[in-house]
Parts: C-alpha cells; sequence; structure tokens
C-alpha cells in the first residue's frame, strides 16, 4: 500500500507539474514572447530584464550579466549557431562566442532572437524549475554482507567442518541477493533571489521481496531419514542439543527446524528521503564552467525485513516463522554542492556531492512465531537507540536540451550509509527460543553497519 501510495503521487505530482510549465511557455508563445536578448553586460529585454531583485539584470563576480534561464547569452558563449552555422566552429565550439563567428564580425553572445538564429544555448548556471528521474540501485552485498552456510543438507557431524558443510549446504546466506531498487525522484526549485534559490526533493526506493528455499531434492520420500532433510544454523546444522548430552544425536533435534522439508529466506527494503535545500549559483572565469554551493536539510529513510521459514518434516513438529524488522530514521543537516561544463550546443556534464552528520533514531524487532505451542519461543522483542551516523552522496549527469523548456537528464550515483541498523547484522544466528540453557533470546543490536547503493537515473527536466 505505502509503495502504491507513493507511485501513485508521483505520477500526479509530475503530471501537473509538468502541465502547468507547458501551458505557461505556450501562453508566453501566444502572446509574441521573445526571450531577453543580452550583449555586453547589459540585459536587452524580456520578463527578466527588470524586477526588485535585479534591477534589470544579475551579474557574476567578474561583473558579467547573467540570469539563471535556459536562454543565458552573457557569457560569450554564443547561441551555438553563427555565420558558419551551428557546432564546434560557429558559437558553440570550445572557442566561446565559435571561432568563425569571431572571424566574421559576430560579437561574443550575440543572438539575434529565438527564431532567428536558433533557440539559446544554456550555457550559463545549469538550471531548472521541476524535473522527474527514474531511479534504478543495486547493493553492494547481500543480505547477511557475507557467504555463511545457512542451512545443509542433512545433520552436521562437525559444524566447525568448513569443508563438510561446503559440499553438503542447501542455502547461502549470498543466495539471499539484496535486490535490486526501482524508485523515482522529482525535485522542484523557487527563485529567492539573484543566482539564489530554495530547492525541494523527495526520493523512493523499493525492491521486490527476494526469496529463496529448498525443498529437499531427488528424494521421493523426504521423511524417511536424514539425508537429504534440512538442517538449520539456528541449531549449529542440528549438533546443538537443546539441554541434552553433548556432542547431539541426529535424534535430538530441534522443533519445527531441524529435519525440515522447507527452508525459506526472505528480504526485502526501501530507501526514502526529504529535502530541502539552499542553492547559490557560481560562474567560473570561463562561462562554460558553473555551479552551485548547497546547504540544506535532508530526512532519509531505511527500511530493511529478513525473514526465515521452516516446515519439520517430523509429525507433529509444525513449523516456525522468524523475522527482524529494522527502520532507521536520518535527520540532520547536509552540505555540498555541484559543477557543471557546457561541452557542446546544448549538452552540458555535471557532478554533484552531498554529505553530512544525521541523528538516526532505529527500531529493531524480532519476531518468532511458532505454530505449535509446546515449546518455549520468545513471542517478539523490540529495541530502539539513538547514534550519530553518515549519509553521503555522489552523482555525474549529462543533461541535454531537447527544447528551450525542456532537456533529457541521465547519470549514475553513489549513496554510503554509515552506523545503521540492519537487518542481517541483527537476525538471530543462533538457536531462537531457549531451548538451550542459558543461550540468550536476542543478542545485542548492532548498530554500526554499513550500506552502499549504487544505480543511474533518466529522466526529464522542465524549465518554463
Amino acid at each position: 500500500m505505502k509503495k502504491a501510495i507513493s507511485i501513485g503521487l508521483f505520477a500526479w505530482g509530475t503530471a501537473m507539474a509538468c502541465g502547468v510549465m507547458l501551458s505557461a511557455h505556450k501562453a508566453l508563445a501566444q502572446q509574441g514572447y521573445v526571450p531577453p536578448t543580452f550583449y555586453g553586460a547589459q540585459v536587452a529585454g524580456g520578463p527578466m530584464a527588470a524586477g526588485p531583485m535585479n534591477n534589470g539584470q544579475w551579474t557574476n563576480a567578474h561583473g558579467d550579466s547573467v540570469t539563471p534561464a535556459s536562454f543565458s547569452q552573457a557569457y560569450g558563449c554564443g547561441s551555438g549557431c553563427g555565420p558558419m552555422g551551428c557546432g564546434p566552429m560557429g558559437g558553440g565550439g570550445p572557442m566561446g562566442g565559435g571561432m568563425m563567428a569571431a572571424m566574421m564580425g559576430t560579437p561574443s553572445g550575440y543572438d539575434a532572437g529565438y527564431g532567428a538564429v536558433g533557440p539559446s544555448e544554456q550555457c550559463g548556471p545549469h538550471y531548472f524549475d521541476f524535473s522527474t528521474e527514474y531511479l534504478f540501485y543495486t547493493r553492494d552485498t547481500d543480505a547477511f554482507g557475507g557467504d555463511t552456510v545457512l542451512s545443509t543438507f542433512g545433520f552436521a557431524n562437525n559444524p566447525n567442518d568448513q569443508a563438510e558443510l561446503d559440499q553438503n549446504s542447501a542455502i547461502r546466506s549470498s543466495d539471499i541477493e539484496s535486490n535490486d531498487m526501482n524508485g523515482w525522484r522529482i525535485v522542484g526549485r523557487i527563485d529567492v533571489g539573484a543566482l539564489s534559490v530554495m530547492e525541494f526533493g523527495y526520493s523512493a526506493l523499493y525492491s521486490d521481496e527476494s526469496s529463496v528455499f529448498n525443498v529437499p531434492a531427488n528424494d521421493p520420500n523426504p521423511g524417511a531419514g536424514p539425508g537429504r532433510q534440512l538442517f538449520s544454523i539456528f541449531s549449529a546444522y542440528g549438533t546443538a542439543n537443546p539441554g541434552g548430552p553433548t556432542p547431539a544425536t541426529v535424534d535430538d533435534v530441534f522443533a519445527q527446524i531441524d529435519q525440515a522439508s522447507i527452508h525459506r529466506y526472505t528480504f526485502d527494503h526501501e530507501l526514502e528521503s526529504v529535502e530541502a535545500n539552499f542553492r547559490r549559483y557560481w560562474v567560473g572565469h570561463s562561462p562554460r564552467i558553473t555551479g552551485t554551493y548547497l546547504a540544506g536539510f535532508r530526512y532519509t529513510s531505511l527500511d530493511e525485513a529478513l525473514g526465515f521459514f521452516s516446515q519439520s518434516s517430523q509429525a507433529g513438529q509444525g513449523s516456525i516463522s522468524i523475522e527482524t524488522e529494522v527502520e532507521n530514521r536520518l535527520v540532520g543537516a547536509q552540505v555540498g554542492g555541484d559543477g557543471w561544463i557546457t561541452v557542446w550546443q546544448g549538452i552540458r556534464v555535471g557532478g554533484e556531492v552531498k554529505a553530512g552528520i544525521f541523528g538516526n533514531n532505529y527500531d529493531e524487532k524480532t519476531n518468532i512465531s511458532p505454530s505449535t505451542t509446546d515449546s518455549t519461543a520468545v513471542g517478539s522483542s523490540r529495541r530502539s537507540d539513538s547514534l550519530v551516523s553518515f549519509l553521503g552522496e555522489a552523482k555525474l549527469s549529462v543533461v541535454a536540451n531537447v527544447t528551450p523548456s525542456i532537456s533529457l537528464k541521465g547519470g549514475y550515483e553513489i549513496l554510503y550509509l554509515n552506523n545503521v541498523a540492519l537487518a542481517g547484522d541483527n537476525f538471530l544466528g543462533a538457536e531462537p527460543y531457549g531451548e538451550v540453557p542459558g543461550a540468550p533470546a536476542a543478542a545485542p543490536v548492532s548498530d554500526n553497519g554499513e550500506a552502499l547503493y549504487h544505480g543511474f537515473h533518466a529522466g526529464l527536466e522542465c524549465t518554463y
């Protein structure tokens, strides 16, 4: 339900925002609107030519006239089109206003107006009003972060003999993939001053539940003997004797989890963020190099659930479900910035970095549900605490203008979290319901985990 509501809000918000922007752009076009033309340091007209915040022009540290719009022409970049046409020899090449344009007497930054020589090049600060992106993330490790034997075919005579465990392994932790995450991100910006914007963003990523299970194979009668039955790490693969002599025998089994016909593990996780940032644009000495400084607040949630189910093959032993859930709630401030280089007419490449220290309030819950009541199973436990966590994010993107109002965007990004509680680190790795004298019902919470996500983004940017 949470995932469905989130996707519905994303679709509705995207449609509404793009509809409003395109309607505004269409209305301006119908009124004969001509984008502002810049020459030297003077704004020649247009809706940005005057106002309470710019007094007719915005300037950078070098005194150049600037505007955070896709029609910016005050940086010596030219429209990308000159007497010799568009491209590297026209106004959009590495020579600023274009080598051939300068030779033919066309001043750097000159544009005869929208429609005369084509749409202006977005060569000033990278600006947009609204963006929407599809996200695809993958985690660098599996749910357990290692390769541990979780279930074996048959009783383990020596649980410390790794060669024997490997030979008879039925389920390994590496089989439980962390699973890919699909999601989306929306970002909106509002001008609050000359070359200054407030930015608001929301992103959500969800995984499909990853599941792995084993039913003993090649055994026409799996209940007839222990050879192809499943034994779990919870009982040290059958060798941890519940209150009896040591070493245990194959008959000293744990109810529900040994001599089983089915062992199943499931894992799923979600990652959401809400951000509010102030950005201040900067323009380098070369107008092709621009960017922003960033400072703001961020809320990020990381939820994971790791479950185990066992169905005993022995009459009357029933089944058991064990599930560990963790919820991390990170709140705090972040700083960062981005930088962009215009490499071609209407195409720019840029990178962004954000990082912050966050207060993390987390919850860890373990639920144990046996199908029979003849065990001393712990029903559930819940533990909460707070700690300081770190979150860092880096992106590399390419933006290509399609029209003066719409650009395509794509790239790769990395998200890293440190000092977080993870389900795999807190999943019970020992017999969970007190049949071994002195065995703890739950291990101490592990909250020093780290998670690295990486993937790509692709979407649209809208400007009006």
